[in-house]
């Protein structure tokens, strides 16, 4: 039987192991535009190198099942990495895949980016975290992965270098 229920609060009992919680069961889903449904983490710190000119996978990635096929899909992902040249700039871009599929990927590979000093014999070093994000829509609730590769400018590029993470949380928010 369905039928719609018009209240003007909802909340849960006052006291007891359960006070002021208003339990879904397991299996259930609230249906309430932008609310969280899920949220993951994970970080990885195995060191990752790469050559100029070719996506490489850089060990972070994270699989999570919607529970609605119109859910959207919010990634954060925050790989750290080293960039160091003897004599000339060095970068590196990082883009996001969906399985596959590249959803997030940036212009060029040196979207995090030192400068050398115009070949001069100057050391360039720098490492840091790149804070990107990126809203999806898979549209599905079958498993997906979504996973980080990295590309480098010039230079050593290095991933999770001297023990340092990477990281990433997907939040699932209902459509």
């Amino acid at each position: 039987m369905a039928g719609t229920l018009t209240v003007q609060n909802l909340q849960g009992p006052a006291s007891g192991a359960n006070a002021n919680k208003i339990i879904v069961p397991s299996g259930h889903v609230l249906n309430a535009a932008g609310h969280v449904l899920q949220v993951l983490n994970t970080s990885y710190s195995t060191v990752t190198s790469m050559t100029q000119g070719s996506w490489v996978d850089i060990g972070l990635s994270l699989s999570i099942t919607p529970k609605s096929a119109s859910s959207d899909i919010l990634i954060f992902y925050y790989p750290h990495y080293r960039l160091n040249s003897n004599a000339n700039d060095a970068g590196v871009g990082f883009r996001l895949l969906r399985d596959s599929t590249p959803v997030d990927s940036p212009n060029t590979n040196y979207q995090q980016y030192t400068y050398a000093g115009n070949n001069t014999g100057s050391v360039s070093e720098f490492r840091g975290l790149a804070p990107l994000m990126h809203l999806d829509s898979p549209a599905t609730t079958s498993s997906i992965t979504y996973k980080v590769q990295g590309n480098a400018y010039f230079g050593s590029v290095y991933t999770q270098d001297s023990g340092n993470s990477s990281k990433m949380t997907i939040m699932e928010i209902a459509g």
